[in-house]
C-alpha cells in the first residue's frame, strides 16, 4: 500500500483510504493505520458533556472530503473503530495491544477519539513499543488530565496512568488554562518532571515552544496528542469541555509544516471532539484538517 499517484481532476481523499479488519494489521503494507475509539464513557464517568463516541466516523466524514494537497498524498489504511468487551480499564489494556501490534508492523498511528482516556491506550501502546528509544509525549490541552485513579479510569486520568505505569518517559503539555488545572495536579505534574506550558505561555508562542522540542527531540519517537479542547470554542465549539479562550488552529497550522516534517511523530492522537455540541460539523472538519495538515507534512 504504497503513496501512490493522484491522478483525477477533483481528486478528495476518499480515493486514498483502505479498508481492513483489526486483525488485517500484519497485512498491511504501508505506513499509516487509522483507528477509532467510538467510546465517551470515560468523559461520562469524568462528569462530562457525552457525544465523543460519534466522533472517530464523523471525523472520517469531513477527512474524506478533502483534496490530497499534493500528488503523491499517503494512503491510509482504516481499520474501523476498536469494540471491546468488559470495564474501561480491561477495554483500555485491549486497546493497548492492539496498538502495540501497530507499532510492531512498523505503521504510524492515527487515532480518533473518543474520550480523553484513549490516550492511555495509545500513548501506553507507543511508550512500549519505543521504550529504548527514548520517547517523547506532547499534549495540547486545556487540562493536564492527571486526576489520581480512584475507582475508574475517566477522561482525566490517562496521563496520571501513563505516569504510574511507565516513568520516567518526558512529557510535554501545552496550553494548560490555569482556571482549570488544580494546584494538587500541578504539583503531581512538576514531582514527575513534566513541562507544562501554560495558556498564556502558548498562545502566540507556538513556533518557539516547537522549535525548543524539535532541537531536543532529534529522531527521538514522538506521540503527539491533541485534545481538541485545547483551541478556542470560536473555532471548536464542539468540544466535550469548550472553552472561549484557548489556542488559535491557524497558529498551530502555520507550523504544523515544521512539526510534521522535523518531530518523528509515531503517533497522532486526536480526542474530545463532540458532534451533537457542534456548530455546522465545525469541530469534526477542524480535526480532519489537523490530520490532514499532518499527513501532507509527515515524514514518510
Amino acid at each position: 500500500m504504497a503513496s501512490k499517484t493522484v491522478y483525477s481532476d477533483d481528486s478528495r481523499l476518499n480515493e486514498l483510504i483502505s479498508d481492513y479488519k483489526i486483525s488485517d494489521i500484519a497485512k498491511i503494507v504501508g505506513r499509516n493505520v487509522l483507528l477509532g475509539h467510538a467510546d465517551d464513557e470515560g468523559i461520562r464517568l469524568n462528569n462530562g458533556r457525552a457525544g465523543s463516541a460519534l466522533a472517530p466516523d464523523l471525523i472520517r466524514a469531513e477527512f474524506k472530503k478533502l483534496t490530497p494537497g499534493r500528488a503523491d498524498f499517503p494512503q491510509i489504511a482504516d481499520v474501523g473503530n476498536l469494540t471491546y468487551q468488559g470495564t474501561l480499564a480491561e477495554r483500555q489494556n485491549q486497546a493497548l495491544e492492539t496498538v502495540k501490534s501497530v507499532y510492531l508492523n512498523n505503521h504510524r498511528l492515527l487515532a480518533l477519539g473518543g474520550g480523553h482516556d484513549h490516550a492511555f491506550s495509545d500513548v501506553g501502546g507507543f511508550l512500549e513499543s519505543f521504550s529504548k528509544k527514548k520517547p517523547i509525549v506532547i499534549n495540547l490541552d486545556a487540562h493536564l488530565d492527571l486526576r489520581p485513579l480512584i475507582k475508574s479510569p475517566t477522561s482525566g486520568t490517562p496521563f496520571y496512568q501513563l505516569i504510574e505505569r511507565y516513568r520516567p518517559f518526558d512529557f510535554y503539555e501545552i496550553g494548560i488554562q490555569q482556571h482549570s488545572s488544580s494546584l494538587a495536579h500541578l504539583d503531581y505534574a512538576k514531582t514527575n518532571k513534566v513541562k507544562v506550558y501554560t495558556f498564556l505561555q502558548s498562545h502566540g508562542h507556538l513556533r518557539t515552544i516547537f522549535n525548543g522540542l524539535i532541537k531536543l527531540a532529534k529522531n527521538r519517537p514522538v506521540f503527539l496528542s491533541l485534545d481538541i479542547d485545547a483551541f478556542s470554542s470560536a473555532y471548536a465549539p464542539g468540544a466535550s469541555a469548550a472553552s472561549p479562550i484557548g489556542l488559535d488552529p491557524n497558529e498551530f497550522l502555520k507550523i504544523m509544516p515544521q512539526v510534521a516534517s522535523k518531530l518523528n511523530i509515531q503517533g497522532l492522537g486526536i480526542y474530545e471532539v463532540s458532534p451533537p455540541l457542534d456548530v455546522d460539523s465545525k469541530t469534526s472538519k477542524l480535526a480532519a484538517i489537523f490530520m490532514h495538515s499532518f499527513l501532507l507534512h509527515a515524514k514518510k
